[in-house]
């Protein structure tokens, strides 16, 4: 049951639902349990944005820095 409630929440955040109503739908006496279960970084969507927005590296003139001929990749451990 924990896990089906995890996911539950998990997916309730990752849609932009306000923590206040998560922390009443998990049952959670103190937001702060709440807080330390959902509140941190979701390390799929962090990869996804930087994927998304640092397209340093890939081979479409249009990502490269302006004025340089060279790509640069930047890497990120997550």
């Amino acid at each position: 049951m924990r896990h089906s409630r995890h996911t539950y929440c998990t997916n309730l955040r990752d849609n932009g639902t306000d923590i206040t109503l998560i922390k009443e739908l998990a049952g959670h006496q103190d937001i702060q349990t709440t807080a330390k279960y959902y509140l941190g970084v979701n390390k799929q969507s962090l990869r996804d944005a930087v994927r998304k927005n640092l397209r340093y590296g890939s081979r479409d003139d249009d990502a490269r820095p302006s004025g340089s001929g060279s790509s640069v990749k930047i890497s990120f451990a997550i």
